[in-house]
């Protein structure tokens, strides 16, 4: 069974951030003061921590960041990321957002665009790995 939180989790999205962006893929900076302003949502199956994201607002409050999108290697391939973004987007479905940004390993460029998200910008590097910023319009 999937289950789904929104904040009062911040320390089970630490530990998979930590697996995922520090331990597994190298990133140095990956806690930073934005932690303290945003949503945490985090994912779980049958009760085991299975991934996370964060959401918080973007330039005004119409537009909504989605970021620190990560799953621990054992729930991979098995539509639950598709499942975390969507549910992120749920959680603000009867609000005044008009947009979704994210900023995209380009390796995982694809998987967004299947979600309806397209690239704005150029591609810019996040501690040696390439980004694309993307944007959903609702």
């Amino acid at each position: 069974m999937v289950t789904v939180k929104y904040n009062h989790n911040y320390e089970d999205a630490k530990k998979v951030r930590t697996e995922v962006f520090i331990q597994e893929q190298g990133f140095q900076e990956e806690f930073d003061d934005i932690d303290q302003k945003s949503v945490h949502v985090t994912i779980y199956v049958d009760k085991e921590i299975a991934g996370c994201a964060r959401m918080f607002y973007d330039d005004d409050d119409t537009i909504i960041h989605i970021g620190r999108i990560a799953l621990r290697k054992k729930f991979r391939n098995q539509g639950l990321g598709r499942w975390l973004v969507e549910h992120c987007e749920k959680y603000y479905e009867n609000s005044n957002i008009i947009r979704f940004t994210l900023g995209a390993q380009c390796r995982k460029q694809g998987f967004y665009e299947k979600l309806g998200y397209h690239c704005v910008g150029d591609v810019y590097d996040e501690e040696g790995v390439p980004h694309i910023n993307m944007i959903k319009n609702i």
